[in-house]
Parts: C-alpha cells; structure tokens; sequence
C-alpha cells in the first residue's frame, strides 16, 4: 500500500491510496480527503496515522509513503 498527495490545482489536493490486487490483477485506488493545500501535510499525517496505526510491517515487506 502506498499513501499519496496528489497536487489537483494550485489550492486543492486529494490525499488517496493505490495497493496492487494480485488476485483479480488490478491496482485499487481509495481516495480520503479533498482538501485545501495549507491543510495537505497535516490531513496527510493524519490519515498515515490512521492506517498504518495497527499495522505490523513484516520482514521484506516494502512501505512507501510519498508526500506533496
């Protein structure tokens, strides 16, 4: 799973998810928040927060975390 701050305009930016399906071949695309570029890092944070909260990375396991 790889988390994303994507730059949408000057003002807006979509913090979303991508995480490859190995079953049904096909890459999954969840996104979180809309929200105003001054918000970006912190919504970032909060939502990388969320997810990897109970999350136990194991041995060869690769995590990428990208950022605006």
């Amino acid at each position: 799973m790889t988390i994303f701050c994507l730059k949408i305009n000057e003002e807006q930016r979509i913090i979303l998810t991508t995480d490859d399906d190995p079953i049904f071949r096909c890459r999954l695309i969840t996104l979180f928040r809309l929200v105003n570029s001054e918000e970006a890092q912190q919504a970032y944070n909060a939502i990388a927060e969320f997810i990897y909260q109970d999350f136990t990375v194991e041995e060869n396991q690769d995590l990428e975390i990208h950022c605006c």
